[in-house]
């Protein structure tokens, strides 16, 4: 088990906490946080999926469009320059 400050190895991003960053619940920061101690992230094609629809229903396109910018900002994350994840359903890698 893993403990403060320690990296974790991988983890699969769930749509609630998606949902949670592209809301700005309080939970958000608890996310971003877990998202930054884990040396590689997955999400799998229905996630991304059911969060764009789920983003889309509450905010229309301008909620699809924050969906594929977070995602785009977690591909980007500074602890991902020299790692790489795989969407497995797809086969997408997450620079």
């Amino acid at each position: 088990m893993s403990g403060v400050g320690q990296a974790i190895p991988a983890a699969v991003i769930d749509s609630s906490a998606l949902m949670s960053i592209l809301l700005g619940e309080a939970a958000a920061s608890l996310f971003m946080t877990g998202f930054q101690a884990t040396d590689k992230l997955y999400i799998g094609a229905a996630t991304r999926g059911e969060t764009w629809l789920v983003a889309f229903n509450a905010k229309g396109l301008a909620g699809a469009q924050l969906v594929e910018a977070l995602l785009l900002a977690l591909q980007r994350w500074r602890r991902w320059t020299s790692r790489r994840a795989y969407c497995p359903s797809s086969s997408t890698a997450l620079k």
